[in-house]
């Protein structure tokens, strides 16, 4: 019984070495049309502003670039921005909107530091917090967006 496992044994190594040479041999010139493909260069598409739509032909995100740099907007179903995306050079950040498209949060790297803005429904700044050259920075508005 033991000479029979070893033959077992040395069959199954002799036929998965046999198996990996007929692999290598059969799907190497795949992987190298494969390697040759990517040496090549992808298309460029160069545009001012891109459009995305959903199945029904609504704008969902438009990517463009502004006065202020470039950015990314996400759009609810009614066409109202829920997010955006900015590079602006002095302040790059982020806004997220509420339900009726006004600003509800912004986030902003400014020169100092970084500066988050929290906005009522109506639109108006009620918190600031942020981050000075020396010092944290907390502030609360009013209902007409004074301190």
């Amino acid at each position: 019984m033991h000479k029979r496992n070893v033959l077992l044994v040395a069959g199954c190594l002799v036929a998965s070495f046999i198996g990996g040479a007929v692999s290598n041999w059969a799907l190497s010139p795949q992987v190298a049309a494969a390697q040759e493909a990517k040496a090549e260069k992808p298309p460029v598409l160069t545009v001012s502003e891109l459009r995305v739509a959903d199945a029904s032909g609504r704008t969902v995100a438009v990517l463009g670039v502004g006065t202020k740099g470039p950015a990314l907007t996400l759009l609810n179903a009614r066409g109202k921005p829920v997010a955006a995306l900015t590079g602006a050079r002095s302040k790059p950040g982020m806004v997220l909107y509420n339900a009726k498209g006004k600003v509800g949060v912004r986030l902003d790297m400014r020169q100092h530091g970084p500066v988050m803005e929290m906005y009522d429904a109506r639109g108006t700044r009620r918190v600031m917090i942020g981050v000075t050259e020396h010092l944290p920075v907390v502030k609360i508005y009013n209902e007409r967006g004074r301190d």
